[in-house]
């Protein structure tokens, strides 16, 4: 389903599109304040941080069909509740599970939500226009591309692809062809806005996009739509070690469009939590519910064996890497890791990591308003990945050769330890 669902912004008692000057603004907020990722001065952390959690409560009811419902709050509660919505990606899906029946909400809450999916939906539309784009311009050099996360599962698994909001599509094509595919997207009108070495890949902004955010409390249907052009299922973490999956390919069919390949299972299940447990510090509800619906669906239809899975991760001796994401899913939906799967991962976490996620709820995961140190060398098995990640963090890979980039990096760091937003352990957070 796509289209308008009605959902009238103009109900609301506050203003969610801003100008480029006022995005600006709040993000130098959050950067002066030592907590570069949390731009809502009108929302306590602490009134976010509840907000979340009684999001996760309400998804962990749905999915097994039980009763939720979002009860009246007041104005503060309400936009507390959609920051949460938009952080933790959940907000379109909220909408739908209101629009179809399965969770209850009050009237105000139900217009936030609609106002959500009604975005969503218009991403969806444009994204389809932009990966069309793509995927035509890649045609006419002979490349078929492989189209990865949210543009494969939105439309596959969410009850649409509306449901799932995404900031970018992306699509891997053979190392070989990389830079002919660049070569592509830019004779499509697609502008680069960056490039990353290792492992290749490159950002380019659609064409006729804006270059900035729209709002920061809801994915926008304005806001920027952006293509990621990766040349490997490579991800690497933090100079610990980069694991890399095989791209078994398949054809998509439609949706999400007859002109290009997915990944099969175990690997489209793999990638995912490898993806979602490497950015744990901004792992998402919305990527956890992924994980779910994914398992739910391929574990019913033979599709996600068990065996295979733990032989890829076996291959790709990923198993540290794919626990965090596992633990959390499982506590979010039970039934979706397999007891030996799940124990197997578990065993082959570094006792630092257990003890990062060991009481770690799926709202916590996501701490835009914190850094904990102890997580930072959560992935470290020995003395050698210590030393490789602590270098990582003396020249990070996202500043690449950009001396501007990395003093900024360095300077977001003193605020943080100046602000007090930096803990030697997760239970030390600022809240």
């Amino acid at each position: 389903m796509t289209g308008s669902t009605g959902g009238d912004e103009a109900t609301l008692p506050w203003e969610l599109a801003l100008p480029a000057e006022e995005v600006a603004r709040r993000l130098e907020w959050g950067r002066t304040r030592g907590h570069p990722d949390y731009v809502w001065p009108e929302v306590p952390p602490g009134s976010w941080r509840k907000a979340v959690r009684e999001i996760e409560d309400i998804v962990r009811r749905v999915l097994v069909d039980e009763p939720a419902s979002l009860a009246e709050r007041d104005d503060q509660a309400l936009r507390a509740l959609g920051v949460a919505a938009f952080t933790s990606g959940t907000g379109p899906l909220l909408g739908r599970w209101v629009e179809d029946g399965r969770l209850d909400a009050a009237p105000e809450v139900a217009r936030l939500l609609a106002v959500h999916l009604a975005h969503g939906r218009i991403r969806a539309e444009r994204f389809r226009t932009v990966l069309d784009r793509a995927v035509d311009a890649l045609a006419d050099i002979g490349v078929r591309p492989l189209l990865l996360k949210g543009g494969h599962t939105g439309p596959v698994y969410f009850p649409e692809s509306g449901a799932r909001p995404a900031a970018d599509l992306d699509l891997m094509v053979d190392p070989e062809r990389f830079e002919a595919a660049e070569a592509a997207l830019r004779g499509a009108g697609f502008t680069p806005t960056g490039r990353q070495r290792r492992p290749l890949k490159s950002d380019w902004l659609a064409p006729g996009s804006a270059a900035t955010p729209r709002s920061l409390e809801v994915a926008h249907g304005e806001s920027q739509y952006a293509v990621d052009l990766h040349a490997s299922l490579a991800r690497n973490f933090f100079g610990v070690r980069t694991v890399t999956l095989p791209a078994t390919r398949t054809p998509a069919g439609d949706p999400p469009g007859p002109d290009v390949d997915v990944l099969a299972q175990p690997a489209l299940f793999a990638l995912h939590a490898l993806h979602a447990s490497e950015g744990l510090h901004s792992l998402t509800l919305v990527r956890l519910v992924e994980l779910a619906l994914v398992a739910r669906r391929d574990q019913a239809s033979g599709d996600l064996d068990d065996a295979d899975l733990a032989a890829l991760l076996d291959e790709a001796d990923a198993w540290r890497f794919v626990y965090p994401a596992l633990a959390l899913a499982e506590r979010l939906a039970p039934g979706t890791v397999a007891k030996p799967v799940l124990e197997r991962a578990h065993a082959a976490a570094p006792r630092a990591m257990r003890r990062v996620l060991g009481p770690m709820r799926p709202a916590d995961a996501h701490r835009p308003e914190a850094l904990s140190l102890r997580e930072r060398f959560m992935w470290c098995a020995g003395p050698g990945d210590h030393v490789r990640r602590l270098l990582h963090m003396v020249a990070p890979a996202p500043a690449g050769r950009s001396p501007a980039r990395l003093i900024r990096t360095y300077v977001d760091r003193l605020r943080r330890i100046g602000r007090g937003t930096v803990a030697r352990r997760d239970d030390e957070r600022a809240g």
